[in-house]
């Protein structure tokens, strides 16, 4: 029988330890490693076959896991079955099969984030390729090698590359501060305002959906590891829109607050809300069919729809300015974030179509259904919103022209996403002169 020192913190490892098996802790936590390191307890572990169970001595406590104590075993303690038969801090009589009964209402409470997703080590054995599943994967989620996705790994060094080469505030505003200060049309300041109004809201709440939503339910590393840049490049955005603020010494509290004060931006915001907020609400879990579909349609939403139609067409009326002169340095701030938000539509592309080919029975006829009738309503909002920002637009500037692109832009991600065609006329891009992707500027 292995004894308690065989695996105490203070002494080697035993042979092959068992990585990833986790006990719950007792109704009240030890004060200390040192006062828990001396019993035998019963191992609970998960791997392909399930909850496997067997003996073994206690590791100690990891801070981490304020829930559960990591423990460790070996070979031949698994394989002769021995140890204490009582639950770990548990009355006298507590039967190890209570306590395991404990253990699995502690695992369906808790779901599987402070477990076998986040724990220091949470597989029983090397993570394979085959491992690494987008959603509910068993691997651990911090591993980058070996690399199933190889777009999303090279996604995010090109996401590295175009972040090396623009910064906001090196971005030349001269020219823009004097045509600000000679009186821009009202036409022009309302297309700037409302443009800086949008993104540094919707830049802010794109960066929470990632880093807080899509980041905590995504358990592949190398898609991780993209959304984690993609978080850090929408603060960034926000610090365009800050930039451009500062630079032509606008009101703050009003641009910032455009987003809760005038309509055509709010139902917007009210629109999307609903779905960043199941990302990111601390209570939902995936690893269901129901949960899983949900995650789906909430991501589609956040992909197509705030960043492939919302986003890209927001920033067509001030590109446009560009083109003809004015507000170049304001333009050229927004072809970045242009750039950068394509690409990450993109990135979400890819990784709608991978949830999709991993869990096939997600995509049922009601779900698509009901995400055609998002995409005509997001399309809705959308002319509202070009209509309230171009109200008396420059001479030049096409309300309809803008429209047209919105419902292209849509039926791009309908198209990209299996939806099908929902605007046969629109199916080639109105803007020739920027392209969606925009290709790579100098800085």
């Amino acid at each position: 029988m292995q004894t308690a020192t065989d695996s105490s913190p203070g002494n080697d490892q035993p042979d092959e330890p068992i990585a990833g098996a986790f006990l719950t802790a007792p109704s009240s936590p030890p004060a200390s490693s040192a006062s828990v390191a001396s019993s035998s307890f019963k191992l609970i572990a998960r791997d392909d076959a399930g909850i496997a169970q067997a003996p073994c001595s206690l590791g100690g406590f990891d801070p981490w896991l304020h829930t559960g104590w990591i423990a460790r075993g070996s070979p031949e303690t698994w394989a002769l079955g021995v140890g204490e038969n009582r639950a770990p801090g548990g009355p006298p009589g507590q039967g190890v099969a209570e306590w395991c009964a404990q253990l699995r209402r502690g695992l369906d409470r808790t779901g599987r984030s402070g477990f076998d997703r986040y724990g220091s080590g949470n597989a029983l054995r090397r993570v394979a390729v085959e491992d690494k599943r987008l959603l509910d994967a068993g691997a651990d989620v911090h591993q980058l090698l070996p690399v199933r996705h190889r777009w999303a790994r090279d996604r995010y060094l090109a996401a590295c590359d175009l972040g090396r080469r623009w910064r906001p505030d090196r971005i030349d505003m001269k020219r823009d501060i004097g045509q600000w200060r000679a009186g821009p049309s009202e036409a022009e300041r309302r297309i700037v305002e409302r443009t800086l109004g949008f993104f540094s809201s919707a830049s802010s709440l794109a960066a929470s959906a990632a880093a807080l939503g899509l980041y905590r339910h995504i358990t592949n590393a190398e898609c991780r590891q993209f959304l984690l840049r993609q978080a850090a490049q929408a603060a960034v955005h926000v610090d365009a829109c800050e930039h451009v603020v500062a630079s032509l010494e606008l009101d703050p509290g009003r641009i910032f607050n455009m987003c809760h004060e005038v309509p055509s931006m709010t139902d917007r915001n009210e629109f999307l809300l609903p779905f960043i907020d199941t990302l990111i609400d601390p209570d939902f879990r995936t690893g269901t069919p129901d949960s899983d579909q949900k995650f789906l349609a909430c991501v589609i939403v956040f992909v197509c729809l705030m960043q492939g139609l919302f986003f890209a067409s927001a920033a067509g009326p001030v590109l446009a300015l560009g083109r003809r002169g004015r507000m170049t340095g304001t333009a050229r701030h927004f072809r970045y974030v242009l750039q950068e938000t394509s690409a990450q539509r993109d990135f979400g592309i890819e990784l709608i179509g991978q949830i999709k080919r991993e869990n096939p029975q997600l995509w049922t006829r009601e779900l698509r259904g009901q995400l055609i009738e998002l995409f005509r309503v997001a399309v809705g909002l959308d002319y509202r919103w070009l209509e309230d920002t171009m109200d008396g637009a420059a001479p030049g500037l096409d309300v309809s022209a803008f429209k047209r692109r919105s419902r292209f832009l849509a039926d791009r991600g309908s198209r990209d996403t299996g939806l099908g065609t929902l605007y046969p006329g629109d199916a080639i891009d109105p803007s020739p002169r920027e392209p969606v992707p925009l290709r790579a500027v100098a800085p």
